[in-house]
């Protein structure tokens, strides 16, 4: 039988992993925009 403290951690650990994953993608995406921009502004420089 496992106690309620370690499905209580458990739910924990899960929550924290999929708000620091949608932390991660917010930024990766934002990189990626800038990058982008970045890129476009390059090429019209050219």
């Amino acid at each position: 039988m496992i106690n309620s403290n370690f499905l209580a951690l458990l739910h924990h650990d899960f929550f924290f992993s999929i708000c620091l994953l949608k932390t991660l993608g917010m930024v990766f995406l934002i990189f990626r925009t800038l990058f982008l921009l970045l890129f476009f502004l390059s090429k019209l420089n050219e």
